[in-house]
């Protein structure tokens, strides 16, 4: 039981720490944790705020190597920048 809810409160602080990195107004979609990747879905209004995001992951020690695999926007549909992208746990940030 201990490992089970060990295992829960490093999730709990991958995931804190996971959203303080993004824009405020950035909507996610899809956010997947295993083992050490992190995998999400979200949109960007603004350019400003693709920066912000990079920025943001560049300067973490905790959440890095963010790889934006996919980025689009299609303005006929939604203003948004929609991008998919994953990134790198550092499990021993998180003590």
């Amino acid at each position: 039981m201990a490992t089970i809810k060990s295992a829960h409160f490093e999730t709990n602080k991958v995931i804190t720490e996971f959203l303080a990195l993004l824009p405020e107004k950035m909507k996610l979609e899809n956010l997947t944790v295993e083992g050490t990747d992190v995998t999400f879905i979200g949109k960007l209004l603004t350019e400003q705020e693709l920066q912000t995001l990079i920025n943001s992951f560049n300067t973490s020690r905790k959440i890095t190597a963010l790889d934006i695999t996919e980025l689009s926007k299609d303005t006929s549909k939604d203003p948004y920048l929609k991008l998919t992208a994953t990134a790198v746990i550092n499990k021993g940030e998180f003590k």
